[in-house]
C-alpha cells in the first residue's frame, strides 16, 4: 500500500507546501541562486518556477523511489540465497521486514535523502525476505501437495493487502483535493503499526 500511494503522498506534500510556502532563509538562498536561470521570464513566472523547483528539490519524487527499490531488489537477489543460508530464515525475515517498516516510516518525514535511502534498504530487504519466505515454506511443507496448499494460503493472505489498504484509502481519502499532512501521518502510522506487528510475528515461527 505504501509503495502504491508513495507518488501521490509526495505530490500532495508538494502541493500543500507550495500553497503554504513560507519565505524563510532556506528559500531565500535557493531563490537567489535560481534567479539568473529564469531572468528572461516575467517576475510572476519567475517566482512560480522558482517556488516549484524549491518544493521539488525539497521532497524528491515517488517514481524515483520506486525505481530505486526495484533496481536494488533485482541486484540483491543474487546475494539473497547466501545471506539466508548464513543468517537463517527467521533472522533474515525479521531484519528484512524491518526495512519495510523503515520505508513506511520515511513518509512521516519524506526528504529525498531519507526516502531514497530507505527505498534502497527496502530493495535489499525485499530480495532477502522473498528468498527466506520461499525457502521457509519449502521446509515447512513435507510434500508437494502441502507445498502447493501452503503457497496458495500465503499468496491469498498477501494479496489481501491490496484490498485492505486500498479500501481504507477509498473511503478515507474520498473527495479530498490532496493528501494533507494529517492524512499522511495517519496512514503512515497505521501501516507502521501493522508492519511492526507483522515483523514481530516472525519471532513466533518454528
Amino acid at each position: 500500500t505504501t509503495s502504491m500511494i508513495g507518488k501521490i503522498i509526495i505530490d500532495s506534500l508538494k502541493i500543500e507546501t507550495f500553497e503554504t510556502l513560507i519565505i524563510d532563509e532556506e528559500f531565500k538562498q535557493f531563490n537567489d541562486s535560481s534567479w539568473l536561470q529564469t531572468s528572461n521570464l516575467t517576475f510572476t513566472a519567475q517566482q512560480e518556477i522558482i517556488k516549484k523547483s524549491f518544493v521539488d528539490k525539497k521532497f524528491g519524487d515517488g517514481y524515483i523511489s520506486l525505481s530505486i527499490i526495484y533496481v536494488v531488489f533485482c541486484l540483491s537477489n543474487f546475494a539473497a540465497p547466501g545471506v539466508v543460508s548464513i543468517l537463517g530464515h527467521k533472522t533474515t525475515m525479521l531484519i528484512s521486514a524491518a526495512t519495510y517498516l523503515l520505508y513506511i516510516l520515511s513518509y512521516l518525514s519524506p526528504t529525498p535523502g531519507f526516502i531514497y535511502t530507505t527505498s534502497a534498504l527496502n530493495g535489499i530487504g525485499a530480495a532477502f525476505l522473498w528468498t527466506a519466505q520461499g525457502d521457509f515454506l519449502h521446509h515447512q511443507s513435507g510434500t508437494e501437495k502441502l507445498m502447493a496448499r501452503n503457497t496458495g494460503i500465503f499468496w491469498s493472505i498477501m494479496q489481501c493487502s491490496f484490498l485492505c489498504g486500498n479500501i481504507y484509502i477509498i473511503f478515507e481519502w474520498k473527495g479530498k483535493k490532496y493528501v494533507d499532512s494529517e492524512m499522511r501521518t495517519q496512514i503512515s502510522t497505521i501501516l507502521a503499526i501493522l508492519a511492526a506487528t507483522g515483523s514481530g510475528l516472525f519471532l513466533a515461527l518454528k
